[in-house]
């Protein structure tokens, strides 16, 4: 989106701070900075290609993006590694059954905005199975306005800024033409909580103002969200990730492109140069930048650390991050070449589908009877054995339909998946799932299996879908059955509430009879998760429910030790321990308490805070 936003431009001009030189470095510094960094992102993410199979943020969507600002600007890369990156994105995108069913399903605002966002980087035409991953990352919206994030690895994985701003962006590419009337009311209040909502750091101002962009906010909100990232702009003409941080290349790679690319500030605005002096000189021969990690707890939070032949150890995946953001916002400092490239090609992985896919998934009621009376079959199926009862949902009306019309409820998808299934993979969906309970549907299919042990009670928790988890209670539902999200975590109903910030569910589980001490494999409890994350709603709420706040995990740490480690909050969090009867005294395997702990990372507030606790023990 492109807009006018003078008084930025006004402001921007007159406060450039004394520091680093203003002056844009040349032409010739800047393509053989980009060229060496691309050097090595094609070389990470050829190593990427060989050790894992899943569609990620910093060795797909980022490489992507930053490959075609490469092919804009006559930076040599590597075509063909582009176009397997980008045939992960599109095989993903066009299964028809993944998409309708949510089989494979994570994190559904993160993994289906950045998925959609990049197809929409890469130009990739609109099919039945795009549209129904729109459909279903829509239907995940809350009611404010955002979508939440399961993810806990700052600064790219962390917040629901972010994960709203892909959203829409996703949304706006991807809907069907057919709901304009509901893309639009979707975006209006992603785009009023954007406006609303306290953005803590630089990863949050920079999604903010890109949400709002994408999200057509007016001129003075995106001005207002564009001066309130230029303002974070240091002396040295960096951005730190967060205040207690030096300037860092992820930051000011991200704060660049985005007052470029949502705010229009010219790469020769002398901010712009500022900061790429910043990034120029913090380059590293090899043409990388040293990032280093925020996640203390990686094998908490994310997959095992492996060798992804980029260098840093084991800071290298933010590094790479980092690297990209950066050579991105070099990059676009240089001139386009003329002729510009030849597009990609727009290929669409999507399989061919029977013509009545689309009309069961975005036509009208009448459309749909119209197909039936003409011979559609209301037990048909396409990809992967996925139904016209599936596809409809959560249309309560197509629903009934094919349900008078003889669609068997508990037919399965080649997954396992049921119509129950999918339909609780759906946000409001209660009237549709009494429905399918009341003409029959099986509360846990068992032949086959669906996979990773979903279940619909676990679908109904992540959409919050309250009358149904009671309905699915009231037969004898499992309240501690686990599932494997996408085939890799193994959750409970109550730790999947956890992690999706659902306050209520956690309730009405935790009335149910589920334990609010439970803990993992390795002994972190709920509450403990819940710290990680930052969700002090959540921890209050497990606290008035009987968590245990000084429960020991496998490390030895207790909740307010992880909580000293967290520096994307407040300190809310360590305060509310405290009250709750928190040990400060307490020590680790490693013989730290969690004043100690807090002074390694130099999280200075939160000492503070600890040293009165320690006091009082």
């Amino acid at each position: 989106m492109r807009t006018t936003c003078s008084i930025f431009f006004v402001m921007s001009l007159a406060a450039t701070a004394a520091g680093a030189p203003t002056e844009t470095p040349s032409e010739t510094v800047l393509r053989d900075s980009a060229t060496r960094a691309m050097r090595v992102i094609d070389r990470t993410v050829a190593t990427w290609h060989t050790q894992r199979t899943c569609f990620s943020c910093h060795h797909q969507s980022l490489p992507i993006a930053a490959a075609l600002v490469a092919r804009s600007r006559g930076i040599p890369l590597d075509e063909t590694l582009l176009r397997k990156n980008v045939a992960v994105a599109t095989t993903m995108i066009g299964s028809l059954a993944r998409q309708v069913q949510g089989y494979q399903q994570i994190d559904p605002g993160t993994e289906l905005g950045t998925l959609l966002s990049t197809a929409e980087l890469v130009r990739l035409p609109r099919s039945a199975s795009s549209m129904a991953a729109a459909l279903t990352l829509a239907s995940h919206q809350l009611d404010d306005g955002s979508w939440y994030t399961l993810d806990a690895r700052p600064p790219q994985s962390y917040s629901p800024i972010t994960t709203t701003a892909f959203a829409v962006r996703a949304l706006a590419a991807y809907m069907p033409a057919e709901r304009s009337a509901e893309l639009a009311q979707r975006i209006a209040r992603a785009r009023a909580w954007l406006s609303a909502v306290k953005a803590r750091d630089t990863e949050e101002l920079t999604y903010r103002l890109y949400g709002l962009a994408w999200a057509h906010a007016d001129k003075s909100a995106i001005d207002a969200a564009a001066s309130a990232l230029s303002a974070g702009q240091r002396p040295d003409g960096g951005w730190a990730q967060i205040s207690s941080r030096q300037s860092d290349a992820y930051s000011t790679g991200e704060a660049l492109t985005a007052l470029h690319e949502a705010a229009q500030l010219p790469t020769s605005d002398p901010r712009y140069a500022r900061g790429l002096r910043f990034l120029i000189d913090h380059q590293d021969a090899d043409g990388t930048w040293l990032v280093e990690t925020r996640m203390h707890e990686q094998d908490i939070v994310s997959p095992p650390h492996f060798e992804a032949n980029f260098g840093h150890g084991e800071h290298q995946i933010i590094s790479c991050m980092g690297t990209t953001r950066a050579v991105m916002a070099i990059m676009d400092a240089l001139p386009p070449v003329a002729p510009p490239p030849a597009a990609l090609p727009a290929e669409s992985a999507a399989t061919a589908e029977p013509g009545w896919v689309k009309v069961a998934m975005t036509g009208t009621v009448d459309a749909l009877r119209a197909l039936l009376d003409g011979g559609l079959d209301p037990n048909a199926v396409a990809d992967g054995d996925t139904s016209v009862l599936m596809i409809v949902m959560p249309d309560f009306e197509k629903v009934r339909l094919l349900l008078d019309r003889g669609a068997d409820v508990n037919r399965p998808a080649a997954s396992g998946f049921t119509p129950l299934l999918v339909a609780m993979n759906h946000r409001h969906a209660d009237a549709v799932g009494a429905l399918l309970l009341e003409r029959g549907a099986i509360v846990q299919p068992t032949s086959p299996k669906p996979a990773h042990g979903a279940t619909p009670l676990i679908y109904a928790v992540w959409t919050g879908n309250l009358e149904t988890i009671g309905r699915l209670r009231a037969r004898s539902a499992s309240i501690t059955a686990k599932a494997q999200l996408g085939g890799l975590l193994a959750v409970s109903p109550m730790e999947l509430a956890v992690f999706v910030h659902d306050v209520d569910v956690v309730k009405a589980l935790a009335q149910a009879g589920a334990d609010v001490n439970e803990v993992d494999e390795t002994g972190i409890s709920l509450l403990t998760g819940t710290v990680i994350a930052n969700d002090l709603p959540m921890a209050r709420a497990l606290i008035a429910l009987g968590a245990r706040v000084d429960l020991v995990d496998d490390r030895g740490m207790t909740a307010l030790m992880h909580a000293a480690s967290v520096d994307f909050g407040d300190t809310g969090m360590v305060e509310l321990l405290l009250g709750a009867g928190g040990n400060a005294a307490v020590k680790s395997k490693d013989g730290l308490t969690a004043l100690d702990i807090a002074h390694k990372y130099r999280h200075d507030a939160m000492a503070r805070v600890l040293s009165r606790g320690s006091a009082a023990n």
